[in-house]
């Protein structure tokens, strides 16, 4: 789709072009980078170009599996791994050309790095894991600025734990090393800082994500988990009914396991043993890397900064698909098992409705259509500048665009019409309309998945 073309165009070049045409976009040049590399090494087509992201979603699976061993025990943890690694959407962005794989991957290495500090006393603490964290951090906001609400998260979450910690159980808190790593990650980004005021400028003056509203709070949730299809995740604004059963259970189990949680140690009581850490302080560092970066992307993006969409908020999948099992691990172990299989379920079945439907545009095979029957002096037409542009991306020949400005009529022999579904019905009557007018009669048509081909020849 058009944003994996952008991908092929913005990774073509030198190092130097790749970084300028990173900002001359809305996303800061990492996975550009990489997909620049891996083209040269494996070629540009859409099948090759989807393997990288297979390979970093597949890469992020086991580090999610070591930051969940981190906060529970062996069985939450991996019932927590595998509802990550059954996500639709993680599968969706999975494969598809684009940073949302990469930001997840980086995303589980700061946590992973960021909770093994946590536990970790001052006088065990590595070199090697403040390394990995800072590293792991600096690669994310590269990748995605959406990672800066994870280190927003991360540091809110410090500053309250050491904030409300008794003054003996500090120690797995240190200042020191803390502090100096955000400021090594603040320094590692200041040669982006210009070029990310630029783009936060360009997105203020005009960007295609809307106001979110109350229920698309819901929205991420439901998306995350897998109860939503997640192929049409910028667009969706499905009735509010549909979520009343999803906050009604997830209500209750919070309820629950809030309810248990209070006869725990303190929430703020972090120690580091064999099997999982006791207490509170798991699920409430979970919940805070889930609920501030949505929270503040919503809030945001009531404002001209509209950054609040569903697939930026991937960075929240991780979290999320371990506080739920570690949230009915607190019930009881019958919760657990039950509500893990029945949102596997349910994940399993949007996987195999987005499989079995198709619903990508195809481009490719209404290129092909056209070239089987295209000839020199053939002119083609489009009800969408997008549509051209995803469409000159599969097509091989030289073209003579047909224009309609200026009462200007088109005087090619057959002209091809190229109709995008994202049209409102009025854009994708007028085309047929013109060329009727222009004198064109409808000689064959192609109608695929939300494209349809038209082939006018004049009479």
């Amino acid at each position: 789709w058009l944003d994996e073309i952008l991908t092929v165009r913005m990774s073509s070049g030198s190092v130097a072009d790749v970084v300028h045409a990173a900002g001359r976009d809305v996303h800061p040049p990492l996975y550009f980078l990489l997909a620049s590399l891996w083209i040269d090494l494996f070629g540009s087509g859409d099948s090759s170009l989807r393997v990288l992201p297979g390979l970093l979603g597949t890469l992020a699976i086991p580090v999610v599996y070591g930051l969940g061993r981190q906060l529970m025990a062996r069985v939450p943890a991996l019932v927590g791994t595998a509802l990550f690694a059954l996500s639709p959407f993680q599968v969706y962005y999975a494969r598809e050309a684009r940073p949302y794989a990469l930001l997840v991957l980086l995303t589980s290495l700061s946590l992973l790095a960021y909770v093994r500090h946590l536990r970790t006393p001052p006088d065990e603490a590595r070199t090697s894991n403040t390394i990995m964290y800072i590293s792991s951090s600096v690669a994310m906001i590269y990748t995605h600025y959406f990672g800066f609400f994870i280190i927003f998260s991360q540091n809110a979450y410090w500053l309250v734990a050491r904030l409300l910690a008794p003054r003996q159980n500090r120690r797995p808190l240190p200042a020191r090393r803390w502090i100096i790593s955000q400021l090594v990650i603040g320094a590692l980004y200041i040669p982006w800082l210009l070029t990310l005021a630029q783009q936060m400028d360009r997105v203020s003056n005009g960007f295609w994500a809307s106001t979110p509203q109350i229920r698309d709070l819901v929205a991420v949730v439901a998306l995350h988990l897998g109860l939503l299809r997640p192929d049409r995740d910028v667009f969706l604004r499905p009735d509010p009914w549909i979520f009343v059963p999803i906050v009604a259970v997830a209500s209750a189990v919070c309820w629950i396991a809030l309810s248990r949680m209070a006869r725990d140690e303190p929430a703020w009581d972090i120690h580091d043993v064999d099997d999982a850490p006791p207490g509170r302080w798991p699920g409430w560092m979970l919940g805070a890397m889930i609920a501030i970066p949505v929270i503040v992307a919503w809030i945001v993006s009531q404002g001209s900064l509209k950054v609040f969409t569903f697939r930026n908020l991937i960075i929240v999948t991780p979290a999320l698909s371990l506080l739920v099992p570690w949230m009915l691990d607190r019930v009881d172990r019958r919760a657990l098992w039950t509500g893990s299989a029945a949102l596997a379920v349910a994940a399993a079945v949007n996987v195999v409705m987005y499989f079995a439907l198709p619903t990508r545009p195809d481009w490719r095979g209404a290129a092909s259509w056209v070239e089987s029957a295209f000839s020199p002096g053939h002119g083609l037409v489009f009800d969408l500048p997008i549509g051209q542009t995803r469409f000159r991306h599969y097509f091989r020949d030289d073209y003579e665009p047909v224009t309609f400005k200026h009462g200007r009529m088109p005087d090619q022999p057959t002209v091809w019409a190229v109709l995008f579904h994202l049209s409102s019905k009025h854009e994708l009557d007028r085309v047929p309309s013109l060329m009727a007018y222009a004198g064109y009669r409808p000689k064959g048509s192609a109608v695929l998945n939300r494209v349809t081909v038209v082939r006018y020849d004049r009479d």
